[in-house]
């Protein structure tokens, strides 16, 4: 084994994960500053919102199995280094903090990247599931641009309804 793949090992990315319907997202740990159970009718912005769904006439809350109001909801406060401000977002539960290997972790070629309609995704993660079987695909994503097309979406939003 080379040095560099000794040194991947061992290198982690502490990331939130959590699910979004059939995806699997994760936040770099660094950008949370904090999670919690969503009292019944505490108000957040759902990640779906920020979400593309897989057809673009439709609102990723209506993607199968993206938004189900009978699931439990957490609130994440994002704050990414040099963001003034928290932004609180709803995730569906559970959330979970994960060490995720560096050797695991992929960035999106330039080619992907440049045609991804999904705000923030910066990198792909595939780990081994039981019995070294493929596990999920982890999507991984850029706090600081999330909180931007948040604040984005906000700004749209009539004066009275702020």
């Amino acid at each position: 084994m080379s040095a560099v793949h000794a040194l991947a090992d061992t290198l982690v990315l502490e990331v939130v994960r959590f699910r979004c319907g059939p995806w699997h997202l994760a936040l770099p740990a660094r950008d949370v500053r904090g999670g919690y159970r969503l009292a019944p009718g505490e108000v957040a912005l759902p990640i779906e919102a920020l979400l593309p769904a897989a057809d673009p006439g439709t609102a990723a809350s209506t993607v199968p199995g993206a938004f189900d109001p009978e699931q439990p909801r957490h609130g994440l406060w994002l704050q990414p280094p040099g963001q003034p401000t928290a932004q609180l977002l709803s995730v569906q539960a559970p959330l979970e903090l994960q060490a995720l290997a560096a050797a695991h972790i992929h960035p999106l070629p330039a080619v992907l990247a440049a045609r991804c309609r999904c705000p923030g995704l910066r990198a792909l993660a595939l780990e081994s599931g039981p019995q070294g079987a493929p596990g999920p695909l982890l999507l991984v994503l850029d706090a600081a641009v999330l909180c931007r097309h948040a604040a984005d979406q906000a700004a749209a939003l009539p004066a009275a309804s702020h």
